[in-house]
């Protein structure tokens, strides 16, 4: 069973900062986070490619990181951040947490599967068969 979209803590940060940037609710920056997410999936990227070996697919990974993590992180880098980002984040993981664990896969992550058998995800297989890649 693949994950859903609501078990990747990466889409709970892309749909802050898309709160954050259009001003829809007064939250926290997101930036910190942004930056954990990028550094996070550069070790991921680095890991899937070395592990599937298909560049097609992870050309197409690195596209979806520029658009939701990179240029993001780039357009709010000069916006005020305080120490209040970071507790908000923290909360939101841990509301995340919280979710995953009552709604999500988590014999998978348990039984260790996930690291044996690396997944570019639901989304990402569902791009790469719109591609026929």
């Amino acid at each position: 069973m693949d994950f859903e979209l609501g078990c990747v803590f990466s889409h709970w940060i892309f749909l802050w900062t898309i709160v954050y940037y259009f001003n829809i609710l007064p939250l926290p920056s997101p930036y910190y986070f942004l930056i954990l997410a990028i550094i996070y999936n550069v070790f991921h990227g680095f890991y899937l490619l070395y592990k599937t070996k298909n560049i097609s697919h992870n050309l197409i990974y690195w596209g979806i990181i520029t658009v939701t993590k990179i240029i993001p992180a780039y357009v709010i880098r000069n916006n005020k951040k305080s120490i209040n980002d970071i507790y908000f984040g923290c909360l939101l993981f841990i509301a995340y947490l919280l979710y995953y664990y009552n709604y999500c896969n988590v014999d998978k992550i348990l039984n260790g599967n996930y690291f044996k058998n690396p997944s570019y995800g639901k989304l990402m297989k569902e791009i790469f068969t719109f591609f026929k890649l």
